[in-house]
């Protein structure tokens, strides 16, 4: 008998595959820590202290609150088409804590979007773990949930970050309910607890945006799948209306708003604004048509998905459900977005903000589909294609932020010259535009000296407001030599308080730029302040010792009686007086 040589492992080929799956997974993961990552730089680079657009609202009902007449009502009342409570919560804690510097809102859009991504990838663990290699399925199922979460296509939840506090709420009231299912039902209380939980969570997400109503047909019908017994259901409906009364009593729908007439008027539009909307975290990389493709198939699978789940229930199990309830969440929400707002035109589908729900959705379709394929097919197709479809997610989530952060980074890193605005008291309409709505730009002034009266923001602790009406000497010590630089212009503010100013200044002694100028009237009075270094090239070949294109500066000072003079604020204090002397006057302005 010829011997059949050493005996093989039947471990071999298998040890081999997993390894290069292991590779895989490792790179996976890499990617996603880079897209957490670049969204924890990108919180804390567009970090502003400044009240920005909705933000301004809570500035008004801070000094309400302060002065006794905001009332209970007042904390669920009516802000655009939304009734924030949980909002208003958030930034009444940022101002009582912290001076209203938006201390809390960039941590808490990171908090959020991780407890979003934690919940996904759980369910994904619950969905898997009685799988053939469900450690590699979950792994990578979670990876996508996360760097889904914490895409770059949500940059805008960081400056807005209210927008993420419905689909959280939904998301732990889902989680709840799929918890009070799988409690046996002998252990009344624990089920009780959960269901109350699951009922409160639901309160929350729906006084959080006005889309966030669609909790309850989602929660009902999740119930429905799971099976619940009829008082449970009862529950959810007869909260679920009463919460819904109450957040529609006294409310005044605002003009503009949508409605379902649309889709009979302009079907092709509401439904392309639908559609954008789903595929709304493609839209960075994609680009719309393809996104709104996307948005399509997604539709359709989300579709089939759950009917399937319908007639296959104990297939999906508890986890499977909370995924389908979840998915069916955002499809509900989206169609009620796309009621409200397809007025909005493409460019209002393309919103940042609104992609919080679709980054779950798509997440929840994958993780389904990856389900229905490791039980329907078998072999080496049902694995691969769900990890290709897993890492495509991963890859989009992980380029997304090269096109989506650059514009809010324009516009957050530009409100310097805003703050200069505010604490010299020059109120210029092109910079306030940037922080509140330009056509009504004339109410800001009363909620300025609102931030003034309450110190908040940039008028919170010491800051550079405290030496406007100072002596220059009394503040600095006067060093001249020390730099170079020139105060070239006196530029339109739209304000008669005062104008722009502008120039350039270096820092010879330690041969950098300036990073604060301010401007002393001729009795030595200080009436002006800038902080902003704008690029200014011709500086850089006409004085060779200055070595930054970054030397300019741009700032706003109130009117002069006489020739101001610009000084450079060095290190330690010292104040150093530019070349050049203008008189600050309305018009004495050049335009811009």
């Amino acid at each position: 008998m010829a011997s059949a040589g050493p005996p093989t492992s039947p471990e071999g080929p298998r040890a081999d595959r997993l390894t290069l799956e292991a590779v895989a997974i490792i790179a996976l993961a890499a990617v996603a820590l880079f897209v957490m990552a670049d969204a924890i730089e990108t919180v804390r680079s567009l970090h502003t202290v400044l009240p920005y657009w909705n933000g301004w609202a809570p500035v008004i009902e801070w000094d309400e609150l302060k002065s006794g007449s905001f009332t209970a009502a007042d904390w669920f009342g009516q802000h655009n088409e939304h009734r924030p409570a949980f909002a208003r919560l958030f930034y009444f804690l940022d101002i009582a804590a912290f001076g209203g510097r938006n201390i809390v809102q960039g941590p808490l859009a990171l908090l959020l979007q991780f407890s979003i991504a934690g919940l996904l990838a759980t369910a994904s663990l619950l969905l898997f773990r009685r799988r053939e290699s469900w450690p590699a399925i979950v792994s990578v199922c979670a990876i996508a949930a996360v760097a889904l979460q914490f895409s770059m296509a949500q940059v805008e939840n960081f400056v807005l970050p209210f927008n993420l506090h419905w689909i959280l709420g939904y998301s732990a009231a889902a989680w709840s309910l799929a918890c009070a299912a799988a409690v046996p039902a002998r252990a009344g209380w624990r089920r009780r607890a959960l269901l109350g939980a699951a009922l409160l969570l639901a309160v929350c997400a729906q006084f959080s945006v006005a889309y966030a109503v669609m909790v309850w047909p989602a929660m009902f019908g999740m119930g429905l799948l799971l099976r619940i017994r009829k008082v449970e259901l009862a529950a959810i409906a007869a909260t679920g209306l009463a919460v819904t009364a109450g957040y529609y009593a006294t409310y005044d729908a605002p003009s503009g708003l949508g409605s379902p007439s649309n889709l009979v008027t302009q079907p092709l539009d509401t439904v392309a604004f639908l559609l954008s909307v789903l595929g709304d975290p493609f839209q960075p990389v994609a680009g719309t048509p393809l996104a709104r493709i996307a948005g399509f198939f997604g539709i359709l699978a989300a579709a089939w998905l759950l009917a399937d789940m319908r007639l296959r229930p104990r297939a999906y199990g508890a986890a499977g459900a909370f995924l389908v309830a979840e998915m069916a969440f955002v499809l509900l929400a989206t169609i009620f977005i796309t009621v409200l707002h397809a007025p909005d035109g493409a460019a209002g589908a393309e919103a940042p903000h609104y992609a919080v729900g679709p980054a779950a959705f798509w997440t929840c379709l994958l993780l389904l589909s990856w389900h229905v394929a490791l039980r329907r097919v078998r072999g080496p197709v049902a694995m691969r294609l769900p990890q290709m479809a897993a890492a495509v997610l991963v890859l989009i989530a992980a380029a997304t932020p090269w096109q989506s952060v650059e514009p809010w980074r324009e516009q957050l890193t530009g409100l310097r010259p805003t703050a200069d605005a505010m604490r010299a008291g020059v109120y210029d309409d092109t910079a306030l535009a940037r922080i509140y709505p330009a056509a009504r730009v004339d109410e800001i002034g009363p909620l300025i000296e609102i931030l003034k009266k309450r110190h908040l923001s940039v008028f919170h602790g010491a800051n550079d407001s405290e030496v406007i009406g100072r002596p220059l000497e009394d503040v600095f010590f006067v060093s001249p030599g020390s730099c170079a630089g020139f105060f070239d212009s006196v530029l339109d503010a739209h304000s008669g308080a005062g104008a722009g100013v502008s120039g350039w200044a270096w820092d010879r002694v330690n041969k950098q730029t300036v990073a604060k100028v301010v401007i002393a009237g001729a009795d030595g009075t200080l009436i002006g302040l800038a902080t902003t270094s704008t690029p200014r090239p011709d500086v850089v070949v006409g004085a060779p010792e200055v070595k930054s294109a970054d030397s300019g500066w741009f700032g706003y000072s109130r009117v002069s009686a006489g020739e101001a003079t610009a000084y450079a604020i060095l290190p330690g204090g010292v104040a150093c007086p530019l070349e050049g002397t203008q008189v600050v006057a309305p018009e004495n302005a050049t335009s811009r």
